[in-house]
């Protein structure tokens, strides 16, 4: 994730040594390390994640496509929709959708609280497997990056990404506005937005060719062969800096799926 020191001595410097991350920006004032000086790697969850009803990126690859591929175009719910919790700058975009003012619009943020559906969240929660029922889908970022973008182009419906702060990913540069997903980076401009909204909505073949291209962009270049293949690649590069022969430590501590917490 974003990383930011305590020191303001270190915040925003470069560094003479590769830093590892899982996201970066380059939208300043810089948060944290100088983004110049992060090498991208696989974010945690191509892993595993422990929201509810995803688990293991293997799992998910193999089986949310097959959900997606059974639920027909015509058949889909059209609005376009978006559910997360009221983290980073969210505030604005999903207000729009909570006025009510346009039908078309299926926006809201979800709490962490008790509710007659579930111990854990409350009743307007979706599951990954339910944003496949949508036509068009939001992606927003969190305080930092957010991870679910991946999961929502699987779906094959097309995603509107809400990129204000310029979070990316390792894979993000594979990202093609109006061919593979539509880019919203003009904050503030409700007449904008839904313009976007609208032209997409109104226009059925441009919104199943970005969902169907969305989709292979994700099973082409993010399933599991084809992620540990940057991974080893990356630290094949990162090893031809070294001028030493690397040992593992006596303490060292394997990296497995209990350390986020994920048991079944």
């Amino acid at each position: 994730d974003a990383v930011n020191l305590s020191s303001s001595k270190l915040n925003k410097v470069k560094h003479n040594v590769p830093v590892f991350g899982l996201a970066k920006t380059k939208h300043k004032p810089t948060w944290g390390l100088d983004p110049d000086g992060i090498i991208l790697i696989p974010c945690f969850t191509f892993s595993i994640f422990t929201a509810p009803r995803i688990g293991k990126w293997r799992t998910i690859f193999e089986t949310l496509p097959k959900i997606a591929d059974k639920i027909k175009w015509e058949n889909r719910v059209k609005k376009v929709m978006w559910r997360g919790a009221r983290t980073g700058d969210r505030w604005w975009l999903t207000g729009i959708g909570e006025r009510r003012n346009d039908s078309s619009l299926d926006i809201e943020f979800i709490d962490w609280k008790p509710s007659k559906l579930n111990p854990y969240y409350s009743n307007n929660f979706k599951t990954i497997q339910q944003y496949c029922q949508y036509k068009y889908l939001v992606h927003q970022e969190g305080w930092s990056y957010s991870n679910r973008l991946k999961y929502l182009l699987l779906c094959g419906s097309p995603v509107i990404y809400a990129n204000f702060y310029g979070w990316e990913e390792y894979w993000y540069h594979l990202l093609k506005h109006n061919h593979n997903i539509l880019v919203f980076k003009d904050k503030g401009n409700e007449k904008s937005f839904k313009n976007l909204t609208n032209a997409i909505i109104h226009n059925d073949q441009k919104a199943k060719f970005i969902g169907k291209n969305g989709k292979a962009l994700v099973e082409k270049y993010l399933n599991e062969q084809a992620v540990l293949c940057y991974f080893r690649n990356v630290l094949i590069e990162y090893g031809k800096l070294f001028t030493y022969i690397p040992i593992r430590h006596p303490n060292a501590v394997k990296i497995d799926e209990f350390l986020v917490g994920y048991s079944s």
